[in-house]
C-alpha cells in the first residue's frame, strides 16, 4: 500500500480551522499551542462508522470532512490531519501506534490500533496525540518513564512495561491506564488496514453507538455516548456543585416534549410522568393530549419541559388547562446567549430550572 500524501495539505484552511493565529515556527511551544488548540476546536467523533460508512484516511478526504465541512473524526481521521499539519510547518514526525489498555491490566495482550506521533524536538522526543477521545494529552508530552507532567487537563506519565511506555492519567480515583506506546515506526498501509478493521468489525463499539469527546474549558472533558453525556473535571466538582443545587429538588415531577431530558432527570433526580409528543416528530393526537392533562391534574405535575426550537402551541395550551409553568430549557451550547460552554450550559440550566421549581411550589 502506498503511503497517504500531505502534499495537498492547506495549511491556511487547518490554521484557521482550529483557531490558531500564533507563531508557527516548529517549536515544543508551538506544538503545546498547536495540540491544544486543535483539540478544542475538532471534535472527536464515530458518527460516519455507525453509519456503515468507513472513514477514509487520505488528506484531501480529511480536509474536506473535518475542515472544510468542520466535522470531527476518531483516531486516524485525527492524528493522520494533525500529522499533515505539522509536516507543513517542518516537524519531524515518525508515526507510530499504541496498545490500548484503558480498563484493563496494564500489561494486557492488546492489538495495535491506535495511531500515534512522536515528535523529534531540541529538548527531546514527544508524544503528541488528538485522536484518543476523552483522554487525548492536551498538549505534548516527554517520552520519558515516571516523570509526572502537568497538562492543561489531567496529569500524566508514562510506565515502562516490558520496552513499551503505557500512558497514565492521574484522574479522581487515582492513576489510569490508557495505552502503551510502541516504539517502532509505522507505514501508512498500516493504518489503513487497521482503520478498516476497527470501523468494520462487529465487536468494536462503533458499529452501533454515538461516541463524540472534546476537552472543555477549566480543564474539564465532555463526553457524549449516546444519550448521555459526561462533564467532569479531575476531581468532579462541577458535577458536585450541581447534584447539590438540585439535590432539595429530587422527585420532582414534570413533563418533556419528548425524550430529550433522560440522563438529565435522572442524574439530578426528576421524575418524568409524561411526553407531549410521545413519537419524535409526529404531532400527538388530541386524545393523547388530553390523557396527558387529566395525568398531570391527577399527579399536580406543575412543570413542562420543552427545548427553544418546538413550537409552543400546544405546550402553553396544557399549561393554561392544568396551571403548569412551561420552561424553555436549551439542551445544547449556543442555545442562549449566556451558554457559550457546556459549564455554562448546565449553570444556566440549572439555575432556570431551580427558579422555575421554587415558582410552582411557593418554596
Amino acid at each position: 500500500m502506498r503511503e497517504l500524501s500531505d502534499t495537498q495539505f492547506d495549511q491556511n484552511a487547518w490554521l484557521a480551522r482550529i483557531g490558531y493565529s500564533g507563531p508557527v515556527k516548529p517549536t515544543l511551544e508551538t506544538l503545546n499551542r498547536l495540540i491544544f488548540a486543535h483539540s478544542h476546536s475538532i471534535a472527536y467523533e464515530t458518527l460516519d462508522i455507525m453509519l456503515g460508512r468507513p472513514p477514509k484516511l487520505d488528506v484531501p478526504t480529511l480536509q474536506h470532512k473535518m475542515i472544510a465541512s468542520k466535522r470531527g473524526g476518531y483516531c486516524f481521521e485525527q492524528n493522520m490531519l494533525f500529522r499533515a499539519g505539522l509536516r507543513s510547518l517542518g516537524y519531524r514526525i515518525t508515526s507510530l501506534q499504541g496498545r490500548v489498555v484503558r480498563g484493563l491490566a496494564i500489561d494486557a495482550p492488546r492489538p495495535a490500533i491506535h495511531m500515534l506521533l512522536k515528535v523529534e524536538l531540541p529538548e527531546g522526543t514527544y508524544l503528541a496525540d488528538v485522536g484518543f477521545g476523552n483522554l487525548a494529552p492536551t498538549c505534548a508530552l516527554l517520552l520519558a518513564p515516571q516523570i509526572e507532567q502537568e497538562t492543561p487537563h489531567e496529569v500524566m506519565r508514562f510506565v515502562d512495561v516490558g520496552g513499551e511506555l503505557t500512558l497514565q492519567a492521574r484522574l479522581k480515583h487515582g492513576w489510569q491506564h490508557i495505552y502503551r506506546v510502541i516504539p517502532y515506526p509505522r507505514y501508512d498501509g498500516e493504518y489503513e488496514i487497521t482503520n478498516w478493521y476497527t470501523a468494520t468489525h462487529p465487536d468494536t463499539p462503533y458499529q452501533g453507538n454515538i461516541i463524540a469527546a472534546k476537552p472543555a474549558p477549566n480543564g474539564s472533558r465532555i463526553t457524549m455516548y449516546n444519550a448521555r453525556v459526561t462533564v467532569r473535571d479531575a476531581e468532579g466538582h462541577a458535577e458536585k456543585r450541581w447534584l447539590a443545587m438540585m439535590a432539595p429538588y429530587k422527585g420532582t415531577k414534570v413533563v418533556t416534549y419528548h425524550r430529550s431530558f433522560p440522563n438529565f432527570a435522572e442524574r439530578f433526580g426528576l421524575d418524568i410522568i409524561g411526553y407531549v409528543e410521545p413519537r419524535p416528530g409526529i404531532p400527538p393526537t388530541p386524545q393523547h393530549t388530553l390523557d396527558l392533562i387529566n395525568e398531570m391534574k391527577r399527579q399536580n405535575v406543575k412543570l413542562v419541559l420543552v427545548e427553544p426550537y418546538f413550537d409552543l402551541k400546544t405546550p402553553n395550551s396544557i399549561g393554561q388547562q392544568t396551571g403548569a409553568e412551561v420552561l424553555v430549557m436549551p439542551p445544547s451550547v449556543g442555545g442562549v446567549k449566556e451558554a457559550t460552554d457546556f459549564f455554562k450550559l448546565f449553570d444556566y440550566d440549572i439555575n432556570l430550572l431551580i427558579g422555575a421549581i421554587k415558582k410552582v411550589s411557593g418554596k
